[in-house]
């Protein structure tokens, strides 16, 4: 086993004669440490990505699906056999023959289940499987459209409590993530699974230090609706709107990155000209833009809050009394005279919402006679 971590020896290994002794040993009872140490060596061997392809069309693969559901009482070896499968699924050439494979679903699917005979370890992992399997896109479609026992059993294990359960929380919160992918246009039908919403809902607010990763997800979730259903998202109130203005208004660092997706969230509601007149006449959502525009500790932040504050401006009633109030107003004019070169794309945006201003003629007046003109002034100077 301490061989088969160095791939150049890995490699020469999966030879004869040796790599029958592991498969041979992998499946014999009688000695289950040996079968303990065959099993994790061929493991080891699947951590190098250039190897996944061959283990798996060579008796690697089934062995492991094998082991997996086994009648054993060493959970340790299940618990390995699902492993491997877990680093096979690592490789984007291995995933498409894994799932095409109908004893590798049925294995996924009895890790995943949640009967006595599979302990919190061994679903973790089942879990796992089935999260690295869902990064490819065409397989994330099939486990949404095909099974909806899968379905039943991701949300399910998204709401687990218990630290012994945190990472096949992550895992399902993760499976959840993939299917939002925006390419895949299956926003409006989780929207409409509302089990499936009210996880994402709750585990998005949650500031646990423990279920950070989980947070994120489910923001990043969150964030992938937004670019799918923007119009939707913002009319739910007591929703996805609400969750979204309270994580964009965290201020704790340990939180700086949900944030970042929140308010990339809100940015992506901006986009949609229906939405711009009421965000602009809500004050809980200026503010939220406002406060992150000038958020230099969160750079990701501060640039989503500064488009959004141009794809406001778009609108000329929202334009006007942009420039006539202060607040945003006097933002934008502050980030685009700062010059600094870790915020070089904030400043853009900012100099893009003021040229976006003087789009509206009512503007050009006042801002002519403004700070802006000198700021404008001295950027087109060389």
């Amino acid at each position: 086993n301490a061989l088969a971590f160095t791939s150049f020896v890995a490699v020469r290994m999966w030879t004869e004669p040796t790599k029958t002794v592991l498969l041979v040993w992998a499946e014999t009872s009688g000695c289950d440490d040996c079968r303990l140490w065959a099993i994790y060596t061929v493991n080891s061997m699947a951590s190098n990505e250039d190897m996944r392809l061959d283990l798996w069309n060579d008796r690697a693969g089934p062995m492991f699906v094998r082991v997996s559901v086994a009648e054993s009482e060493c959970e340790s070896v299940r618990f390995l056999g699902y492993e491997g499968l877990w680093e096979i699924a690592g490789s984007k050439d291995t995933q498409r023959l894994m799932w095409n494979s109908t004893d590798t679903q049925q294995t996924i699917m009895v890790g995943m289940s949640f009967k006595e005979v599979n302990p919190s370890a061994i679903r973790s992992v089942a879990f796992g499987v089935l999260w690295r399997l869902t990064t490819n896109p065409i397989i994330a479609k099939d486990t949404w459209q095909n099974d909806i026992s899968v379905r039943k059993n991701v949300i399910r294990a998204s709401r687990m409590t218990g630290s012994e359960n945190i990472l096949t929380r992550q895992f399902a919160l993760g499976i959840m993530y993939e299917w939002s992918n925006p390419d895949l246009l299956l926003g409006a039908e989780m929207y409409s699974d509302n089990p499936l919403k009210q996880t994402i809902f709750t585990v998005a607010v949650n500031t646990e230090p423990w279920m950070r990763t989980c947070q994120l997800q489910a923001v990043g979730t969150l964030r992938n609706w937004a670019i799918q259903m923007r119009i939707i998202l913002w009319q739910d109130g007591e929703g996805a709107r609400d969750i979204l203005l309270r994580v964009a208004n965290y201020n704790s660092r340990q939180h700086q990155r949900a944030r970042a997706l929140a308010m990339c969230a809100l940015q992506e509601l901006s986009q949609a000209r229906p939405n711009r007149e009421p965000m602009w006449t809500n004050s809980r959502l200026v503010d939220t833009f406002n406060n992150g525009a000038l958020d230099c500790d969160n750079v990701r932040s501060q640039e989503c809050a500064l488009a959004g504050i141009v794809w406001l401006a778009t609108l000329p009633s929202n334009a006007v009394s942009m420039w006539s109030t202060n607040g945003t107003r006097e933002v934008i004019l502050y980030t685009a005279g700062k010059c600094n070169p870790f915020h070089a794309q904030a400043q853009k945006l900012a100099v893009a919402a003021l040229q976006t201003l003087a789009e509206t003629p009512e503007n050009r007046k006042p801002m002519w006679f403004s700070r802006a003109s000198f700021i404008v002034i001295r950027l087109a100077n060389p």
